[in-house]
């Protein structure tokens, strides 16, 4: 057993990390009410800081609650690496995210025929291997109506602002067994870039693998949404983050936390990176202040049918 101080934090691997926050979870989660842990970088007067801790996700704050409700000061993680276990313990920060949902909106950029008023963000263009076929990434909730239906059927035509129809629905991975909000369309009108047009836009085609956000915590991130393009800082790893869809309760085993002005109506944007990789896919948050994303490798693999896909566009 080795004692690991926060500044080593960064080396170990994001599934490591999570594992460490699992094996403490049920039993403050069931002490403190929190809906779900995480672990990241402390906020102190509404300031991200240069310090790990262990993130308590509530409804609300409560001022004075009860002493065997309160938030421990502090929690030792387990954390494996390789052969070796690291004991490391680290302050505590409870995080406000009110009823946290997926939200969309009526002022997005496109849309299920079916579900006119869950509009999103278009993610990206892919390209699949082997075929080289193309489609357009969006969040399931979106294309895929997962909040109104479990499975929606494939054809179903998909809109942009303005009411043209740009694609059908072609493939959404099974939500309730990937944990996997995302859906292919397949674009029937070229060019395929015309689609996602955004401020200062450059063509994103490398993914930055997980390990590397909470690897580099320091780094400047940006939200890519309908024309706009929008700061982002990385707050941290949530594990275990239940959401309410058609099928039932989905729990994300791990999404990307971070301090953004989101709105309803993000949901797909893709999160890039200083180098304009992609990070991963917005989801949901709180309004004006939390953006929680899928990593965007988990987003390609379960989207890929056993084959793979790579960002085009």
């Amino acid at each position: 057993m080795q004692h690991a101080t926060p500044r080593r934090i960064e080396g170990f691997a994001s599934a490591a990390l999570a594992e460490s926050i699992r094996g403490v979870s049920q039993r403050w989660q069931r002490r403190t009410g929190a809906a779900f842990l995480g672990i990241g970088r402390r906020k102190r007067q509404g300031k991200l800081a240069d310090e790990w801790c262990v993130k308590f996700y509530v409804t609300r704050k409560v001022k004075h609650p009860a002493k065997t409700r309160s938030v421990p000061k502090s929690i030792t993680l387990s954390i494996t690496s390789g052969r070796q276990r690291h004991r490391i313990r680290l302050a505590t920060d409870v995080v406000a995210v009110g009823d946290l949902k997926v939200r969309c909106a009526p002022l997005a950029y496109i849309y299920n025929e079916n579900s006119p008023a869950e509009q999103g963000a278009a993610t990206a263009v892919v390209e699949k291997t082997p075929g080289g076929n193309r489609f357009l990434l969006a969040a399931g909730h979106v294309a895929a109506r997962n909040l109104v239906v479990a499975n929606a059927s494939p054809c179903e035509q998909i809109l942009k602002l303005g009411g043209e129809v740009i694609g059908a629905l072609s493939f959404a991975p099974d939500l309730a067994a990937t944990s996997v909000d995302a859906a292919l369309v397949t674009l029937l009108t070229a060019p395929f870039a015309e689609f996602l047009r955004r401020v200062g836009d450059q063509p994103v085609t490398t993914i930055c693998p997980i390990d590397e956000v909470h690897a580099s915590p320091a780094a400047d991130y940006t939200m890519l949404s309908w024309f706009t393009a929008r700061p982002m800082c990385f707050e941290g790893l949530a594990t275990d983050t239940p959401v309410k869809y058609a099928v039932g309760t989905v729990t994300f085993p791990l999404l990307l936390h971070f301090d953004c002005a989101a709105m309803g109506g993000d949901s797909g944007s893709l999160v890039v990176d200083e180098e304009n990789r992609a990070v991963g896919m917005h989801i949901l948050g709180k309004a004006g202040s939390e953006s929680f994303c899928l990593p965007i490798e988990k987003v390609l693999e379960a989207c890929a049918q056993g084959g793979s896909l790579q960002i085009v566009y």
